[in-house]
């Protein structure tokens, strides 16, 4: 397909992705990290209203998500029960070892 002939499977996937943006911002809790990422979704699927590049705004809008999930409380507890899972099945292994051993 010549570059200056719009690829409508992509723009068709652009626009889903965008429309699932928009269903997790109205998801979001009302706290202040929640606002700051709506006003990015908004920015973002203005930007593909508008056919405008969107490398910006979503790029702004990535940083913004990993940023508040490092304030997560469900990802906190996710990490510490990993933290806690690997801490412990190794030593399990460990132990298994020692008792095979002797």
């Amino acid at each position: 397909m010549p570059a200056d002939q719009p690829n409508h499977a992509a723009d068709d996937r652009l626009g889903a992705l965008v429309a699932d943006l928009v269903d997790c911002a109205r998801n979001l809790p009302n706290v202040d990290a929640a606002a700051k990422l709506r006003v990015l979704v908004a920015r973002v699927a203005l930007a593909a209203k508008e056919g405008a590049d969107l490398t910006r705004a979503a790029t702004e809008l990535d940083e913004a998500s990993r940023a508040a999930l490092e304030d997560d409380p469900w990802v906190m507890l996710q990490r510490a029960a990993a933290e806690l899972k690997s801490a412990i099945v190794p030593r399990k292994a460990e132990a298994r070892a020692v008792e095979g051993v002797s």
